[in-house]
């Protein structure tokens, strides 16, 4: 036999020899992962379980919650009263009347207290409006929104919006405030459009931005006027967005 078939029997000897030892470690380490003894576990998956997002809710309710104080100019709190006007149709001596949802719209145009935002995300329908006024004068309108829910059901991950419902108020006041109920620590100071305002931070549960928990957002016009923004169901930047829109044009 020649020395080159010689030596390529050797090669192919060793190649074989190589090959099984590997494969014997391949077989050693799969026993030892399959047995448990050096496995290395995949991550919880938290999204697993259907009430995923409720431990998150539960820790906002131990912290510290909000009392009443004043925020950006802004009295914010529990037990706040939300009279439409803090005082304003009590100065002419009468109280507040209904406006019909279907007059609202001609009633508020204009007006320091029409809400017409210019951006509202594709899918957004209106589901309502009510209205007071004094005199003849509108003091409070106020403008509801349902949200359809945008999500990949197999995987709340890819959640978009939670769906859900929000609403958008203006009234007349002597003096901002709004009432908010949360954790102390949600909420700070912000400008909307170069008014200040406050922000309640929704309850972002491992995350996922989509409007599961509740916001608010309270703003101080310089003209007597106090909007807010509260509900859930969007993304908070689509909320701050929205609001943004509300001062697009000069009213």
């Amino acid at each position: 036999m020649g020395v080159l078939a010689t030596t390529l029997r050797w090669r192919v000897v060793v190649g074989v020899l190589l090959i099984g030892a590997a494969a014997a470690s391949f077989f050693a380490v799969r026993t030892l992962t399959d047995n448990g003894s050096s496995a290395r576990a995949d991550p919880p998956n938290p999204f697993e379980d259907s009430n995923w997002f409720q431990a998150a809710f539960d820790e906002d309710l131990a912290r510290p919650q909000l009392e009443r104080r004043v925020v950006n100019g802004i009295t914010v709190g529990p037990e706040i009263e939300l009279s439409p006007t803090s005082g304003l149709c009590q100065e002419v001596g009468v109280q507040p009347q209904y406006i019909p949802s279907e007059l609202i719209e001609e009633r508020s145009m204009g007006g320091p207290l029409e809400i017409a935002p210019s951006y509202l995300p594709s899918g957004v329908e209106s589901a309502g409006a009510e209205g007071s006024e004094c005199s003849g004068t509108v003091v409070a309108v106020a403008k509801y929104y349902e949200v359809p829910s945008l999500d990949n059901p197999a995987d709340p991950r890819f959640l978009l919006w939670a769906g859900g419902s929000f609403s958008i108020s203006r009234r007349l006041s002597t003096s901002p405030q709004h009432e908010l109920h949360g954790a102390h620590e949600r909420v700070g100071a912000i400008d909307v459009a170069s008014h200040p305002a406050v922000l309640m931070r929704p309850v972002i549960p491992l995350g996922v931005d989509a409007g599961i928990g509740s916001f608010a957002l309270v703003i101080s016009d310089p003209n007597g006027v106090v909007t807010a923004l509260e509900g859930n169901g969007l993304p908070l930047s689509e909320f701050l967005t929205i609001a943004e829109s509300l001062y697009t044009q000069s009213r």
